[in-house]
């Protein structure tokens, strides 16, 4: 609203610092209005890379009913500081899961990740630290989630980058699309 976005600036037209805690990186995606949070199993959806939870409103909207989808947002796209090594993030979200879990009340349900891109390889990280820590009830969904091999690092060293987009661009630009569009590209 208006008067939610005026709350936001003050007398000198200056943007206000959001003050953004681990805590509100989880929001659960799907609650009913006056449903609890025990009643359904917790699927933890975790951020791709460029977005933040949002983009699986339309995934928890499905699932409303059968799953409580509990989204975690990007905390490097919050005013916290930012963290940059995939596996002080992974230690982080794993705080905030079981952090959710035990407030609660769910400390004994199995734990569901889902994520998509680098949330899938957040999960994967998650999901291994929890094993590592005595946990076998762990379920994960992956989407278009790259898992890097020695065998694919071999491969993507091999690639010629500026070759294939050449090759990319030489083809669009054999196509319908304007030049000008396609060096933006």
């Amino acid at each position: 609203s208006i008067e939610g976005i005026s709350d936001w600036l003050n007398d000198e037209g200056q943007s206000k610092q959001a003050i953004t805690t681990p805590a509100k990186l989880v929001q659960v995606l799907n609650r009913r209005s006056g449903s609890h949070a025990s009643e359904l199993p917790s699927i933890f959806m975790i951020h791709a890379s460029g977005c933040g939870s949002e983009v699986y409103q339309p995934l928890a909207n499905k699932l409303l009913g059968q799953f409580e989808c509990v989204g975690i947002d990007n905390l490097n796209h919050s005013d916290l500081s930012p963290i940059g090594d995939m596996h002080q993030l992974a230690d982080t979200y794993l705080q905030l899961i079981l952090d959710y879990q035990t407030e609660q009340g769910k400390s004994d349900q199995p734990v569901r990740l889902f994520g998509w891109s680098l949330g899938g390889l957040l999960a994967m990280q998650i999901a291994w630290k929890m094993e590592q820590q005595g946990r076998t009830d762990i379920q994960i969904v992956l989407a278009d989630t790259f898992i890097y091999d020695d065998e694919l690092t071999a491969l993507r060293q091999r690639i010629d980058d500026d070759a294939l987009l050449g090759f990319y661009r030489d083809k669009l630009l054999s196509s319908a699309i304007a030049p000008d569009i396609i060096e933006r590209m």
